[in-house]
């Protein structure tokens, strides 16, 4: 197995790399060819140009895409978010990260569904299961979703029945919802994004509404996943007493859920509530997995539509993050990878998650780098994880894939101790003081 990863510009950069891709001795002996194509701040055109050209030049291999919430940049350590536009204009640049995996015996089934083919979810996802359950060797399913973030969690509980052995992960298109709200919300969400450009996922198919699964088979194939979140519960707990939807709050502990924000964190409802409150997601238990939902809009009654799935009755709390614990637990978790020997690393990154790690964000990629320096990255619209009974519809988080073909080459190997040259500061800012008090 052998990843390449480019990033490109445009078209005449696509056509630079089409003779290099055709002349690596990799892939010209793989059983199966995977591209995986991400774009950010691409416009509809020049994404559909990307695809016919790939579906050109490489007839046979499979080529599947998502939209990213992220801001794509020459440099695969610069991260930034395409929601927090005073990072965006003097660095903004409209690219493509495509990443190619060459697999010696590996085989890839694709399944996808646009959303008005699915005419029960439940249905769907049981059709699906059955069919995964027959796939030999399986090892692992990967999940591409464009709208219906409402209904992600509810898909995949049905869709993992019987099958909890086996990592299934992903991500959602990066976008808002707004369906839902209107009035003068409505300019607020529509300011995160821009009518030239769109959500969307790719395999056989274009979707705007829809899911794709990728599913990984092969006895030689060998998958390793892991969850980074790293906040800390803070307070006191409380409970959802009303929900309206499987993503909407109305009240927790008999109060507007709105009001929560302004008596805890004292923030003041308006169109800057996001980027107020992502550094203080709440938390709620997925399996035995800390999940974070953070409110990505409210409405005029003071409900919060949030960033993953909520449940009417369950215990929920605000949390706090100190972010060189939450580094240090992402280099563990390298680490683990690292004995792992992974050919290739997908990651899923929250944009939130960079923004808060601010210019320390670079630090958690150049963890997976230093193991596969052409890991591939992609900034969805929630991160998508469900292992063992675990896990669900995440947010706030990195969650990192590693593949091998084959048995590791040094079965003991020790993990070392996390070893970053950070520059040190006169004085730690206000919140990382704080964060390590409460730790």
């Amino acid at each position: 197995m052998k990843q390449v990863t480019y990033k490109l510009g445009g078209r005449d950069a696509f056509l630079k790399i089409v003779p290099e891709i055709k002349g690596n001795k990799y892939y010209q002996k793989a059983k199966t060819v995977l591209f995986k194509v991400m774009t950010s701040q691409v416009p509809n055109v020049n994404v559909a140009d990307i695809y016919h050209l790939m579906r050109k030049f490489f007839p046979r291999d499979i080529v599947v895409g998502i939209s990213m919430t992220g801001f794509v940049t020459k440099k695969m350590e610069d991260m930034a978010c395409v929601s927090w536009a005073n990072r965006l204009d003097e660095f903004r640049k409209d690219y493509a990260i495509i990443t190619c995996v060459f697999f010696e015996s590996t085989e890839i089934t694709i399944f996808e569904y646009d959303d008005a083919e699915i005419d029960r979810l439940s249905t769907t996802a049981e059709e699906i299961n059955f069919h995964l359950k027959k796939i030999p060797n399986l090892k692992g399913v990967e999940m591409l979703c464009a709208g219906g973030k409402d209904k992600v969690a509810h898909f995949l509980d049905y869709l993992t029945l019987g099958l909890e052995e086996i990592p299934f992960f992903g991500a959602e298109s990066g976008s808002i919802d707004t369906q839902k709200i209107s009035g003068k919300y409505e300019k607020t969400l529509k300011s995160l994004g821009s009518k030239n450009l769109l959500q969307y996922i790719q395999a056989k198919r274009f979707h705007t509404n829809g899911v794709i699964l990728i599913a990984y088979s092969g006895e030689d194939l060998h998958i390793k996943t892991e969850y980074n979140f790293g906040w800390k519960p803070l307070g006191k707990e409380m409970t959802i007493t009303k929900t309206a939807d499987s993503n909407c709050i109305v009240t927790i502990d008999d109060i507007p859920a709105l009001e929560i924000y302004k008596k805890y964190l004292n923030v003041d409802p308006n169109q800057f509530l996001l980027f107020n409150v992502f550094d203080f997601p709440f938390l709620v238990n997925r399996g035995g997995i800390a999940a974070s939902r953070v409110a990505a809009i409210y409405d005029q009654d003071g409900r919060l539509y949030m960033t993953g799935d909520v449940k009417q009755g369950e215990k929920i709390r605000l949390s706090y993050g100190n972010p060189e614990e939450i580094l240090k637990e992402t280099w563990e978790s390298s680490e683990r990878m690292r004995i792992f020997e992974p050919q290739a690393i997908f990651a899923y990154i929250c944009g939130a998650r960079t923004v808060f790690l601010d210019a320390d964000a670079s630090r958690e990629m150049r963890d997976f780098v230093r193991i596969v320096p052409d890991t591939a990255y992609c900034f969805g619209g929630a991160e998508i994880y469900k292992y063992k009974g675990a896990g669900g519809q995440l947010a706030t988080s990195l969650l990192t894939i590693g593949m091998r073909e084959g048995e590791p080459q040094n079965k003991n190997i020790c993990l070392l101790p996390q070893n970053e040259n950070v520059p040190v500061n006169a004085t730690e800012p206000l919140y990382k003081r704080l964060a390590a008090f409460l730790s």
